[in-house]
């Protein structure tokens, strides 16, 4: 992209932001209406000016310098806002809650390791069910468990299939590869040959014929390649960013993601990569020194240093992403709680997490791994996205519910939870939510009913669930439930469908899927009436699938409407006796 064309959209997007509700709010908190308009006028300027230097496609070095210093100093000015609206977050904080924030301590959670004896008898039922005395090849991809005493266990179950069966397992680990391996030396994949790395970079990264037009960016492509190291997706990837600019100097600000020959950063630098351990460079403490207005920091590798991630957090203080779900390393949480800018925060699986990162009021996105949910996570009150799992038996009030701008939830591998929150209709933005392997849950709150904006519904693998909800309140309540999407899957105690998540929803509704619902038995008379409705999936729901039989089963009439019906994996076709095979989505 052209620094003048880059330089025009960090301007355009700073004004959408000085014109923001929020931003306005942020300027009359803190009597700068003034500064707002001045800023503004001057950036309105500028934009006409930038403007017209893409129009002429200006090549003019004094300009391109004076664009470069713009868009930093646009950075700069985001920065500061940025400081005003974390305190402005933080004293709306304190006005909902108060000042005290109480002191948590969370463990971990393995759910695989902590699987309930009942819970392993039944995964183990599944899989032999599946694979008796069939020939099966099975894709283990990345495996890092090195307990043998895992391992065992699965390799019998496994034995049951047919000979002639194989598994393949992929790993970067040589304590892995001989733990699992049943060959005598594992296969140790060696990197695409250069050649052919090259030949791929060319493929993704021009047009057909287009690179014999740039001998320059070929050679800058071929250093590229060398970074890659043999590793396809890298070479496609970075190939791929480059395949609508040709700016020469764009290509060898690609060449030079960090390594451990790099002496100097620009200050001006706001995201870095680090590849891989052996790429940091030796004075990692030097360079970062200038660079506290970096806002994305990457690490790559499991092998990162532990000294490496606590300089990065202890320097970067502007960081706006932070993805540490993959680390091995121990997370400096107290640090992490600083990093008041932070919009994104995934976190591994950790022992104790001070509720210090409850402060982070402009955290948008949320992944955790715990033994309990912090006390202060109304505190949050920027959150959009949270995926969490903990060993809890209940929720608490005054917790999730008081997330009023989250928009997806998804609740995974929450092996002790009998009952959410009973103050879920405080969660009026959530569009997304997904209960996944809760196998203690036993129903769903009444508040369930108010969650107007609720959009998708996925409830799967959650054995001892009832989905029946008194009928009290009201109707007027249920007609504003408003799904599109509704899935249910491995739910034995489903037995009479649930028609409170329906009945708002027939006008709107367009997928539902019932997989290994075997207990059902009918679909409710109301689907008849589900006018927007496009396609409906039952699979291994065995008395659901005779009822559906075309033309012949009692529930054909509630589902003939309907355009595009799956059974089993086939396709029905409502109008004719054909059938066609089908693959179902989930």
């Amino acid at each position: 992209m052209p620094i003048e064309s880059l330089a025009f959209n960090v301007t355009e997007k700073f004004l959408e932001k000085l014109a923001s509700h929020a931003y306005q709010e942020i300027s009359f908190a803190w009597g700068l209406q003034g500064e707002l308009k001045k800023l503004e006028d001057i950036l309105l300027t500028v934009k006409a000016v930038l403007l017209d230097a893409e129009e002429k496609q200006v090549d003019n070095h004094q300009l391109r310098v004076w664009l470069i210093k713009l868009k930093d100093a646009l950075y700069d000015a985001e920065d500061v806002f940025d400081d005003f609206e974390c305190e402005t977050q933080r004293k709306r904080v304190l006005k909902l809650y108060g000042t005290t924030i109480q002191k948590e301590i969370i463990k971990c959670t393995n759910s695989a390791e902590n699987l309930s004896e009942k819970g392993m008898e039944q995964l183990q039922s599944i899989l032999r069910e599946r694979i008796r005395d069939k020939k099966y090849l099975l894709i283990l991809d990345d495996v890092w468990n090195d307990d043998p005493m895992k391992w065992d266990p699965l390799k019998e179950l496994l034995c049951v299939g047919a000979n002639g069966s194989k598994i393949v397992v992929t790993t970067r680990s040589k304590k892995v590869a001989s733990i699992m391996g049943t060959i005598s030396e594992p296969y140790e994949l060696s990197g695409l040959p250069h050649d052919k790395c090259v030949a791929l970079f060319t493929r993704c990264a021009f047009k057909e014929g287009e690179e014999k037009h740039y001998p320059n960016l070929l050679k800058i492509g071929d250093e590229i390649v060398k970074k890659c190291k043999g590793v396809p997706l890298a070479v496609k990837t970075l190939a791929s960013l480059l395949l609508t600019n040709k700016e020469e100097s764009y290509w060898k600000f690609i060449r030079d993601t960090i390594t451990s020959t790099t002496t100097h950063i620009s200050k001006s630098v706001r995201h870095l990569l680090f590849p891989d351990f052996t790429s940091l460079p030796h004075g990692l403490s030097t360079l970062l020194q200038d660079l506290e207005r970096v806002r994305t920091a990457l690490f790559m590798s499991e092998e990162i240093s532990q000294s490496a991630l606590d300089l990065c957090l202890s320097r970067l203080k502007y960081l706006r992403m932070l993805d540490l779900s993959e680390s091995q390393l121990e997370v400096p949480l107290e640090r992490i709680g600083s990093l008041k800018h932070l919009r994104l925060l995934f976190l591994p699986e950790i022992k104790k997490v001070p509720n210090s990162i409850c402060k982070l009021q402009n955290l948008q996105s949320l992944l955790l791994q715990t033994e309990e949910l912090p006390n202060d996570i109304r505190y949050l009150i920027s959150l959009r996205f949270l995926s969490f799992s903990t060993k809890q038996k209940c929720l608490a009030k005054n917790g999730l519910g008081c997330l009023t701008s989250l928009r997806f939830l998804w609740i995974v591998g929450c092996e002790n939870l009998e009952y959410l929150c009973e103050d879920m209709q405080g969660l009026k933005h959530l569009r997304t939510l997904i209960i996944t392997g809760c196998e203690s849950l036993i129903s769903l709150p009444q508040s369930m009913k108010y969650l107007t904006a609720l959009e998708t519904l996925r409830i799967e693998y959650c054995e001892n669930l009832n989905l029946t909800m008194e009928e009290g309140k009201a109707d007027q309540d249920l007609a504003r439930f408003n799904l599109q999407r509704l899935i249910l899957k491995k739910l034995p105690k489903l037995v009479e469908f649930p028609e409170w998540l329906l009945r708002g929803s027939t006008n709107t509704l367009q997928l539902l899927k019932l997989d290994w619902c075997r207990n059902l038995k009918e679909l409710p008379a109301c689907l008849q009436n589900t006018v927007s409705l496009q396609q409906i999936v039952i699979e291994c729901c065995d008395k659901l699938s005779q009822r559906c039989e075309r033309g012949e089963g009692e529930d054909w009439s509630k589902i003939a409407h309907i355009p595009k019906i799956v059974l089993d994996g086939s396709e029905i076709n409502s109008t004719d006796d054909s059938h066609i095979d089908s693959t179902s989505e989930d």
